[in-house]
């Protein structure tokens, strides 16, 4: 019906790119911690908030160097904890196994029983994950690309007093920033996640993805894009442009203006 094929399409496009980039915001909070303070002292958080993290593992002297080494094991608690002011609180358990490192590039596995507290909703998370981190940088331009693995995680949503559990399976989602001179210039997200959903809508599950890249802006509403979000008995596709957003159904379309559309999301 048509309040089941919202909710989708809110939360399959909504809570999807926030938890994306709430995956992003752990690791650089969590690479933060590391290169500011000692295992075992309480680290003071750069935006508030504090963590304390012991370590294990590496080579050659790798820790204590303040950066990600391969081998390396970590063990963090967060409190509250900003890696910069007006950034994302932290607040929980993680576990990052660090699996490949070079430069400002690597690949870690983390099992995390966490809070992200973004601008829109509090996420949390429970569960093991896989994060790619890439940085290229030319000239005035800046591209970091993030890229959130995890066969299963369980992802809770808190939003103007509503409490959404959701279960997320064969998540590929890939967040990708460009920075020029230090300004944001392009958001986008691209990749695929099966979401399983309890809240106020009821009880639902969709398989959700992108037709190619799509876009947001900073406060992580959509600009423009293309979503296929298939539930047990309908298909619906979602496009998004020029502020607009049209689900297309099987005998109908429903129209929203993106912010209405947004507002709807747990």
């Amino acid at each position: 019906d048509d309040r089941l094929a919202t909710s989708a399409s809110a939360n399959g496009v909504i809570v999807a790119g926030d938890s994306v980039h709430a995956q992003s915001v752990v690791l650089v909070t969590a690479r933060t911690v590391i290169g500011a303070g000692q295992a075992s002292q309480l680290v003071t958080c750069a935006g508030g908030g504090s963590a304390i993290f012991s370590a294990s593992g590496g080579s050659g002297g790798s820790l204590g160097n303040g950066v990600l080494d391969a081998g390396e094991v970590y063990a963090i608690d967060f409190f509250g904890c900003r890696s910069s002011s007006g950034s994302a609180r932290v607040t929980g358990e993680l576990t990052l196994t660090v699996n490949a490192a070079s430069g400002n590039d690597h690949s870690v596995t983390t099992d995390a029983d966490l809070t992200v507290e973004l601008p829109q909703r509090v996420l949390g998370f429970d569960g093991s994950s896989n994060l790619t981190h890439t940085e290229v940088t030319n000239g005035p331009t800046r591209v970091v690309t993030d890229r959130w693995t995890s066969p299963s995680i369980s992802v809770t949503s808190f939003r103007n007093g509503r409490y959404t559990r959701l279960s997320l399976t064969d998540v590929d989602l890939t967040h990708r920033v460009t920075t020029t001179n230090g300004t944001v210039t392009d958001i986008s997200d691209e990749g695929h996640l099966t979401m399983s959903y309890d809240g106020w809508a009821g009880n639902w599950s969709a398989t959700i993805s992108t037709e190619g890249p799509v876009r947001f802006n900073v406060d992580g509403v959509p600009l423009s894009g293309l979503w296929r979000i298939a539930l047990p008995h309908q298909l619906v596709m979602l496009e998004v442009l020029n502020e607009a957003a049209r689900a297309t159904l099987p005998g109908r379309v429903l129209l929203w203006p993106i912010l209405v559309l947004a507002s709807l999301a747990d």
